[in-house]
This record gives C-alpha cells, sequence and structure tokens, in this order.
C-alpha cells in the first residue's frame, strides 16, 4: 500500500497497461445464466470478462480490468463507477432484473413452523409473494449484444446533465432488490422508474420540460403498446407522482416492475438510434481514418480521489 500511494503517475506509454483486476458477483431473478453467450462477449470485449458461476444459474461473475491509469486514491470510486454503468446496460439491453443481490424473504419470515398436536409441518405464507413474474429466459448473445450497445451510448462521466435519469433507474434498481416482506418499497421504485423515464425523455428531447408530461408520456407509450387502457393506467399512476404530497397509495410490485420495463423500452431504443447515428456518421467522415477500439469506454483516471 505504501509503495502504491508513492506511485506516481504513469507516462502515456503505461497509461493503459493492465493494473487492477476488480471481480463483481452480480444475481438476477429474470434470466438463467450460460456459457455459450458469455464466451461471445469474453471475444470481444477486452476489459470485461464475463464468467458463469459453477451451477449457480441465477449468478454472473463479472471481471473489470483497470488500467495504471488508475491510481489507488481513485480505485474505489472508478470502480464503482463502471460496475453501475455495467449493471445499468445490462439491465436495460436484457430488460430484466440484476444486482448485487435479489430479496430473498418474500413470502416468509420463519425457518419452520410445525403443529404439535399434529406433528405435522405448517406452512403458512404471504400472498401474493413479493417477486416479479419475470420470463426466466436464458441470457442470450442477443442480450448481450444489446448490453453492449448500451454500455457504450450510456453518458460519459464528463456529461454529468445526462446522469440524472440513469441515476434515477439505479435508485429504481436498488428499491426493487431491497423489496420483501419486512419493508416493501414498490411505491418508492414506481416513483424512481417514472422520474427516470421523465427526466431521460426530457434529456434526450421527447419532452419539452414545459407542456404537461402525460402528453408525451402518452406518445411515447402509444409506440410502444396498442393498449389504450393500459397506456391510461399508467399514466393515471404517474399523475400521483406529479401532485405534492405524493401519493404513494396502491402501487402493487407489478406496476413497479412495469414502470422499470417502459424505462427499459425507452432507453433501450434511444440508445440503439444513437448507436446508429454514431455509426453513419463514422462512415461519413472515413477520411479521418478514425477508429473505435473495444477498449473506448476504459476509464484513465489521475486525480487523487476525483474521477474528470
Amino acid at each position: 500500500m505504501e509503495r502504491e500511494l508513492k506511485r506516481v503517475r504513469p507516462s502515456s506509454k503505461e497509461v493503459l497497461q493492465e493494473k487492477w483486476k476488480l471481480k463483481i458477483r452480480f444475481y438476477t431473478n429474470s434470466h438463467s445464466i450460460r456459457t455459450k453467450p458469455l464466451k461471445w462477449w469474453n471475444e470481444r470485449i477486452n476489459w470485461i470478462k464475463l464468467y458463469p458461476i459453477g451451477r449457480k444459474k441465477n449468478e454472473l461473475l463479472v471481471e473489470f480490468t483497470l488500467p495504471k491509469g488508475v491510481s489507488v486514491h481513485g480505485l474505489w470510486s472508478t470502480g464503482w463507477g463502471v460496475a453501475r454503468r455495467f449493471i445499468t446496460a445490462i439491465n436495460i439491453g436484457s430488460m430484466g432484473f440484476f444486482w448485487w443481490y435479489v430479496p430473498e424473504q418474500i413470502s416468509r419470515y420463519y425457518e419452520k413452523i410445525m403443529d404439535i398436536e399434529e406433528n405435522s409441518e405448517m406452512v403458512v405464507e404471504r400472498s401474493p409473494r413479493l417477486i416479479l413474474d419475470w420470463r426466466k429466459e436464458a441470457l442470450l448473445e442477443r442480450d448481450l449484444r444489446h448490453t453492449q450497445v448500451c454500455f457504450s451510448m450510456l453518458p460519459r462521466l464528463s456529461e454529468r446533465k445526462k446522469h440524472e435519469p440513469l441515476n434515477y433507474y439505479l435508485t429504481g434498481l436498488g428499491f426493487l432488490s431491497k423489496n420483501d416482506i419486512h419493508l416493501q418499497f414498490e411505491a418508492n421504485a414506481f416513483e424512481q422508474f417514472y422520474k427516470s423515464l421523465k427526466a431521460g425523455m426530457q434529456t434526450y428531447k421527447d419532452w419539452d420540460g414545459t407542456s404537461p408530461f402525460s402528453d408525451a408520456f402518452n406518445a411515447m407509450m402509444l409506440e410502444l403498446s396498442a393498449d389504450k387502457e393500459g397506456r391510461k393506467k399508467y399514466i393515471k399512476l404517474g399523475k400521483k407522482f406529479e401532485k405534492e404530497p405524493i401519493d404513494p397509495s396502491g402501487i402493487t410490485l407489478e406496476e413497479a416492475g412495469m414502470m422499470k420495463t417502459l424505462c427499459d423500452a425507452y432507453f433501450f431504443r434511444k440508445f440503439h438510434d444513437l448507436a446508429d447515428r454514431r455509426k453513419a456518421k463514422e462512415e461519413k467522415v472515413k477520411s479521418t481514418k478514425k477508429k473505435i477500439t473495444k477498449n473506448e469506454d476504459l476509464p484513465i483516471v489521475w486525480t487523487g480521489n476525483r474521477l474528470l
């Protein structure tokens, strides 16, 4: 540690040399992890590797390789930043749920109940259980392709004004991950995803920020669904969070999950549109021979305890 604290800023030739390995275990209750799609990712991305964890199909090990350009002072925050960036991308790209942990006590608070007279076990549970009905499909190469696009199109660290919608989104994921029988956060999650969508539509110019958001919300949902009653329902629920004080009553876990899905669908389409525009722009300026490398998002920081 003393040697690392005394380490001087690396030269331009050394700044990209591998220095740190950061491994994080993520959990999912929406997908099943398979080896083949992860191999596809690992063959294409140099500094982020994905691995299954034995027979635990709901766990994903992600290994980030950070360069010498990251000092020990910036290691914690840099690692935290790239991890949050990845978890945002895979949630949107797969339209599922990935996080550092998932709720465990979703229907029981006890280990076992016995009927002494009958000498038999009694099961008493909360119904419905506090778990979203995800499609529980395998995580496919297609999902990782979308994750790669979303990761590359997420706003850069310097684009502070574009961070707000995704900060709301990550907070919503945090509330979903903590939602159990001891403390329920359905309304909190719904609110954060609603704010994420609202801030996102303003950031990406699909809402002007002054006219009624319900009109822009309805237009966005119209592109996604022909279900008129469903659109009316979520516009009505959203209006609860436009009032002061906020009225969180009546929000279910399913509705919070649907608001996350609406965020996913919006950002999914937006990031793919941005990727198409970037590709078209690159083709237009081929004369510059500019190339996007596989490590284009590699974080380079040497700023003490700050990130640039």
